[in-house]
């Protein structure tokens, strides 16, 4: 372990993570940028799909068959 932590590669984060389940290794590089260019490319966003509106859903405290519940005088 102390051979993957102790080379020095540019770029890199690399941490020992210790928990209950053992010692875990993570090492994290960067994504590489075209050379060149001053600004970053951006990737496109994919468009969103068509999709029917929602039905409007009224919000009760009760179900419907409450409703159908004959009142009486108490």
């Amino acid at each position: 372990m102390s051979s993957i932590l102790g080379t020095q590669e540019p770029n890199t984060v690399k941490a020992v993570i210790r928990g209950p389940f053992g010692r875990q290794i993570w090492i994290v590089e960067p994504k590489s940028e075209q050379t060149g260019s001053s600004k970053p490319v951006k990737a496109a966003r994919p468009k969103p799909a068509t999709c029917a509106a929602r039905p409007r859903i009224e919000q009760r405290w009760w179900p419907s068959s409450v409703d159908s519940i004959p009142l009486v005088k108490a």
